[in-house]
């Protein structure tokens, strides 16, 4: 039998791999009449461990009110006190979150609360293999809480982000329409997060042009909320030369035609800076004819309604916002007579899907709109996007939807 001298020379490579992480954790040693502590104390002191023995409960109660990092616990010592100290002190054990391994292995099995036994108290590699083991356990388990702290403190900053990104984005979406007494208008926004990349407008440009557009920005989230931010400053009544070319005639302005204000917009938002594209559709509205001007940069074509109940595609324009001009943008124009509908959307609507992976599609939207007859406009912008949600049953409405109706009313 080798002695414990030896025994310890042929430790200090263990132990000094085993508890390179936890010198200086107090380890406290709680233990009855017939253990005598002296070898383990010695061992986890040499080991760099601050180590602490008790001998009752009441002692070790106050040991534990300074949070050691780890209890050895001699469960003999349950046998001599009442079973209310004895629970008061599994209670303090519990709320310090001190582990705890419990000697000797007598029993079948041991509370929640006991991370686990040394089933031989003479073997000195189990005792200080598991001591080293409950304090990495417990030294992870701080960390993790730590990281699971910060993950947390992270998501309410991003959280409070989206809410101002959210307030930003809305205060660009029209609170009310313009008064204009031949023309209804009524929409429905609904981002499918707090913030997402769809917006719209309806602005007077001069005393008898309307501006109307609808974008759709890539992705979601807060960068996509911010470039809709810097679009709409862009398409606004105070937007510089981008909607209106300075003239040296009266009134002294130009109306810059719509398929030039995306190529415009097309040099202004190349991929290379911002990292995106976005879709849009601009036009123009001259609200005492009812003459539409516009150009699609690659967004869905808007659907016009007549009072007959046929429908039109005005699809004229041309590719993406963001690829630098491959392809000119083409200008469409058509005139509305009373009673005529014209819908304006994102692909929100037609591309939703359901469960069994069945998109909504743009012949039932189509159809919808079509069938809305002598419903009023609101109620058929209310009723698609009820529709939507319906088709799509359990599945979450995965992108925004957006959907802006004007209706030409007779004089």
């Amino acid at each position: 039998m080798p002695s414990i001298l030896s025994r310890w020379a042929e430790e200090d490579e263990m132990t000094s791999t085993l508890n390179e992480n936890h010198s200086g954790a107090t380890v406290v040693i709680a233990y009855g009449e017939s253990f005598r502590p002296q070898l383990w104390h010695s061992s986890l002191k040499k080991c760099g461990y601050r180590c602490v023995t008790v001998s009752d409960v009441s002692s070790l109660r106050d040991c534990l009110h300074d949070f050691p990092d780890l209890l050895l616990l001699d469960w003999t010592l349950s046998e001599n006190v009442s079973r209310s100290l004895w629970e008061a002190l599994e209670l303090d054990c519990q709320t310090a979150e001190v582990p705890c391994l419990v000697f000797p292995d007598t029993l079948y099995s041991y509370p929640d609360w006991v991370a686990g036994c040394l089933r031989r108290l003479d073997d000195l590699d189990e005792l200080l293999g598991k001591v080293a083991s409950q304090l990495k356990i417990a030294r992870l388990s701080r960390d993790l809480n730590l990281a699971h702290e910060k993950l947390i403190a992270k998501q309410f900053q991003l959280d409070e982000s989206l809410k101002s990104a959210a307030h930003i984005q809305k205060s660009l979406v029209p609170a009310n329409a313009p008064r204009v007494s031949r023309f209804s208008f009524s929409w429905q926004f609904l981002p499918c997060e707090r913030v997402g990349g769809d917006l719209f407008n309806i602005h007077w440009l001069d005393e008898t042009t309307l501006v109307v557009y609808v974008l759709d920005v890539s992705g979601h989230g807060i960068s996509s909320a911010m470039m809709t931010v810097s679009i709409s400053q862009a398409l606004s009544s105070q937007g510089g030369q981008l909607l209106k070319h300075h003239s040296d005639q009266p009134p002294f302005y130009e109306i810059v035609p719509p398929d030039q204000v995306l190529a415009e917009l097309d040099q202004e938002y190349p991929f290379e800076r911002f990292e995106m594209f976005f879709s849009i559709c601009y036009m123009l509205i001259d609200v005492r004819t009812g003459h539409v001007r516009y150009s699609n940069a690659a967004h869905p074509p808007p659907v016009l309604v007549r009072a007959d109940g046929t429908m039109q595609m005005l699809d004229a324009g041309g590719t993406i916002i963001g690829l630098g001009g491959l392809v000119p943008f083409e200008e469409g124009q058509t005139e509305l007579f009373p009673g005529d509908r014209l819908f304006l959307y994102t692909d929100g609507i037609a591309e939703a899907s359901n469960s069994a992976g069945d998109f909504l599609g743009d012949d039932r939207f189509r159809k919808m709109l079509n069938d809305g007859g002598e419903v009023p406009l609101a109620t058929v912008c209310e009723d698609v996007v009820g529709a939507v949600y319906e088709f799509c049953g359990e599945m979450k409405v995965q992108d925004d939807i957006t959907l802006l109706g004007i209706e030409f009313c007779s004089p």
